[in-house]
């Protein structure tokens, strides 16, 4: 097609398209409105050629911070990032329910409908073991809350699944906090909770308050009963300073309180893994 059919190819597609009935058959207004119609396209084709001008790009309006961040080292790989939002989550303070106030907190945290986060946010604690976080837990806080010596736990369903440990936290002096391995030792991450109204900034509490214990590798001895509901079997899982290691045991008589370390570390190491 030559430049010149180029030219002229999208006015005649107008009057194809624009085409009224017979000269004979038109009205004046209908014949007016028809001069106007041609008098626009001629002013368009001079001005703009037989193409017309493209528009200016426009932002799509994604709101997505994943998304935004990528484009943006895309577009400026030599530049830092942007600067991040100055109204994440800050632990200013925290305190440590401890076992000997959790007759009184009891049905405070009990009464409270809480939002939780599990270890499917791909946070670098959601990589970690268990048992790993919980003697990481016992160096910067000390012992849980509540353990299974504390618990109600029927052995009768090998279906059920069984709390190995709680921590429940008032961080900022009004903020409750619970963490809870849900799944055993030898699973990864813990749950984290916070009471409802707060579901928004669930994420920055944890990589706030838990990025802590990624941050250090400093680890506290321990040792927790476990009831593992599909083998029916109990066991209670140490770390002795070095080495985590899981001992297979009787039914223990959880009346008498939480295993005691000593009687522990001397066993013959035994895993199920």
């Amino acid at each position: 097609m030559s430049s010149v059919h180029r030219r002229f190819f999208p006015l005649a597609l107008v009057l194809i398209l624009l085409q009224t009935a017979p000269a004979s058959g038109q009205s004046l207004l209908a014949k007016f409105q028809w001069r106007r119609v041609m008098e626009n396209a001629n002013n368009s084709f001079a001005e703009n050629g037989s193409r017309l001008k493209p528009k200016g790009l426009e932002p799509l309006g994604v709101f997505s911070d994943s998304i935004r961040q990528v484009v943006f080292d895309q577009l400026h790989p030599q530049l830092p990032n942007p600067p991040q939002d100055q109204n994440r989550f800050v632990v200013l303070s925290w305190r440590l329910i401890g076992e000997t106030e959790l007759d009184a907190e009891r049905p405070t945290f009990r009464s409270i409908q809480w939002a939780f986060l599990g270890n499917t946010s791909l946070s670098n604690i959601d990589t970690l073991l268990t048992r790993d976080i919980r003697a990481r837990l016992e160096k910067h806080f000390g012992p849980p809350t509540i353990t299974l010596a504390e618990s109600t736990v029927s052995t009768d369903s090998t279906n059920q699944d069984t709390i190995e440990f709680e921590y429940w936290f008032v961080l900022n002096d009004s903020l409750p906090v619970v963490l809870i391995d849900i799944n055993g030792p030898w699973d990864r991450g813990v749950v984290i909770s916070v009471p409802s109204a707060y579901r928004d900034i669930l994420l920055d509490v944890k990589e706030a308050f838990l990025g802590q214990l990624i941050d250090s590798n400093e680890r506290m001895p321990f040792s927790d009963y476990y009831y593992n509901s599909e083998q029916a079997q109990w066991y209670v899982t140490v770390y002795d300073g070095a080495s985590f290691y899981d001992v297979r045991i009787d039914p223990p008589d959880l009346a008498l309180g939480r295993p005691r370390i000593g009687a522990y570390i001397s066993s013959s190491n035994e895993s199920p893994e």
